[in-house]
């Protein structure tokens, strides 16, 4: 079998083929691939892997392709990761709405719309030409806005073999293990959402909820360990929020602090990511692979500490690897309950009746059963008002977007920024998106 990863030039495609490299081939997957188009990252992302992985395995399992056709020819699973418009794009994305008071985040309000903008045309070709050289192929989506990618590639695709991953979830089940001091593989989640927007309704250790118990040792006014809520919040849902609902649940709060910053979270990644490359560079020149490595592993650890630090402070943690892994780990098992064994996740899939109040055909983030190609969706049922009015509103926003590609309409795209509940004003909305199309000209579809 083959795996291919569109976006290998990423850098956490190091990782996870150091993690996971042998777990792939024991699951029976003789060929990964690597494509990006970025040749010069995938060059430096090469040497990474080759010191990471046996050489024996890199030479014989492991190759990089800089054609797409010829990196996806035959492929099972593709795993799509890439980000189009690269980080200047993301910058735009934050900058923009922030000069009207409005978020500007990466996945989340009008820098997750500009996103998508650019992102689900790319996505589409992708999977036009898996139609010709890969057709029987799953797709694995982590590109973001990942919900709402695999709307698209469901809707506007017609592609019918496709899970959205997101390691958002994760993080949440990995933290409840670390808190109770148990093996991550005893923790299940009951969780229901879309992507970037979910709660945790219980977590389960052993078949045991204990949510309750624990919220109820939370105080009010201090922050829940790792997230930026307060005790009050998360006793007044009874839940735990996904950590992006902090962009609705504070919202001014969270535009304030982003504008106090010195610079977006774009601008900063950015930034960083040239000094990584010129150090890589440097080191690769030299064949020093090992300091490439312990470079490449500072600079993850920088990334994850920083990480929504105006939300709550990860100064001083210590970061574990499998913090970095979080949506490696959740890609495997989904490929490995694809291929054999019975496996539970949470991913990005058409709700078909799970949680009550959403479309049969609306994608949902939620728990799953899989098992040799087959997705057996856990039962959510009804959930609070509160959240379901929340999603619907979301999901109404998503649609509009899709929508606005499939018809290249500037007024789809105006209502879908406009009914957003982080924008829900038509002439910012306007502002924001003229703007967006000035800046990404050449890059959104062409609206009419």
């Amino acid at each position: 079998m083959k795996l291919v990863i569109i976006g290998a030039g990423g850098y956490r495609t190091p990782l996870l083929l150091k993690a996971l490299h042998q777990k792939f081939l024991d699951l029976g997957i003789s060929q990964i691939v690597l494509y990006d188009t970025d040749q010069e990252r995938q060059n430096l992302v090469k040497d990474l892997i080759a010191y990471a992985v046996p050489d024996e395995i890199m030479q014989n399992n492991i190759r990089i392709s800089g054609n797409a056709r010829d990196a996806l020819r035959g492929a099972d699973f593709v795993i799509t990761t890439f980000r189009a418009g690269g980080m200047e794009g993301r910058i735009l994305d934050e900058q923009i709405p922030l000069k009207y008071g409005i978020l500007g985040q990466e996945t989340t309000g009008p820098g997750g719309f500009s996103m998508a903008m650019r992102s689900i045309p790319v996505m589409l070709d992708y999977v036009e030409l898996m139609r010709d050289v890969c057709p029987d192929a799953w797709i694995i989506n982590f590109a973001n806005p990942s919900g709402l990618m695999t709307e698209a590639v469901l809707k506007l695709g017609k592609w019918e073999k496709v899970i959205g991953i997101c390691d958002g979830p994760e993080s949440v089940r990995l933290f409840a293990a670390g808190m109770m001091g148990v093996d991550e593989a005893a923790v299940q989640l009951d969780y229901f959402g879309l992507n970037h927007l979910g709660w945790v309704r219980k977590i389960l250790i052993n078949g045991m909820d204990i949510l309750p118990a624990f919220i109820s040792q939370l105080e009010d006014q201090s922050r829940m360990p790792g997230l930026p809520f307060s005790g009050w919040l998360i006793k007044t849902l009874g839940m735990i929020p996904n950590e992006y609902l902090y962009y609705y649940y504070y919202r001014s709060t969270a535009v304030n602090a982003i504008l106090q910053e010195e610079k977006t979270r774009g601008e900063y990644l950015h930034a960083q990511n040239i000094r990584l490359e010129k150090a890589l560079t440097n080191l690769q020149s030299e064949k020093r692979f090992a300091d490439m490595w312990e470079t490449y592993w500072e600079y993850l650890n920088e990334r994850t500490h920083t990480y929504m630090q105006y939300a709550s402070d990860k100064s001083g943690q210590e970061v574990k690897e499998e913090e970095h892994l979080g949506y490696a780990n959740v890609a495997y098992r989904v490929i490995d309950g694809l291929i054999s064994g019975e496996v539970n996740t949470l991913v990005n899939v058409q709700n078909q009746g799970a949680v009550s109040g959403m479309r049969d055909d609306d994608v949902v983030e939620i728990p799953v059963l899989l098992s040799a190609g087959q997705i057996t969706r856990s039962h959510i049922g009804a959930i609070p008002e509160h959240a379901l009015a929340l999603m619907q509103q979301v999901k109404r926003y998503e649609l509009a977007v899709i929508d606005a590609i499939k018809e290249h309409s500037y007024s789809k795209c105006l209502q879908a920024l406009t009914f957003h509940p982080l924008v829900m004003d038509e002439m910012l909305a306007r502002k924001i998106l003229d703007d967006y199309i000035k800046a990404f000209r050449d890059q959104y579809p062409v609206l009419e």
